[in-house]
């Protein structure tokens, strides 16, 4: 299969009704997500979705004004390259979750 069967399966688990108690203990998932868009297992536009992206921002500025790593290579590029490539990086990363 492909990525298309998997969406289409996604879509079809959509459409199925929301499992009873006894088939939620079970380990049942079928049917919307309560607080997705449109019910949407792949969506980043939910509470949950909103939350993994401020964590992910917060934790990946943490990663960068404390690893030292990155401060050694702005320091040793010199400041024409190390503008273009941090510019460069930083369009590269926001493409990511689109």
């Amino acid at each position: 299969g492909g990525s298309g069967i998997v969406w289409e399966r996604l879509q079809f688990i959509v459409q199925l009704p929301t499992p009873t108690a006894f088939q939620t203990e079970l380990g049942y998932h079928q049917g919307p997500v309560s607080d997705n868009f449109s019910g949407s297992y792949i969506t980043m536009i939910s509470a949950d979705g909103l939350m993994f992206g401020v964590i992910n921002i917060v934790g990946n500025f943490g990663t960068v004004f404390v690893d030292q790593s990155y401060w050694q290579s702005a320091i040793a590029a010199s400041p024409a390259s190390a503008h273009k490539g941090y510019l460069l990086g930083g369009l590269v990363w926001f493409t990511i979750p689109f």
